[in-house]
């Protein structure tokens, strides 16, 4: 299990993100950013999504 919100991005090495680290004043940053691939990878989960939302049924209205 990650630790950290971001852990697997750091380890998944899929080239979706790129990672820049630095030092700010003496304290680390670090810096995430998606990469093309990324974001067409992201824009293709979200059509998929899309796809699959459009099969379930609307919920009945409470009026």
């Amino acid at each position: 299990m990650c630790e950290r919100p971001v852990d697997h991005l750091l380890t998944s090495g899929d080239g979706h993100v790129a990672i820049t680290k630095e030092f700010r004043d003496e304290k680390p940053s670090t810096w995430l950013q998606a990469t093309s691939s990324g974001r067409r990878a992201f824009a293709n989960y979200l059509a998929n999504l899309e796809k699959v939302l459009k099969w379930v049924p609307p919920l009945p209205r409470e009026d």
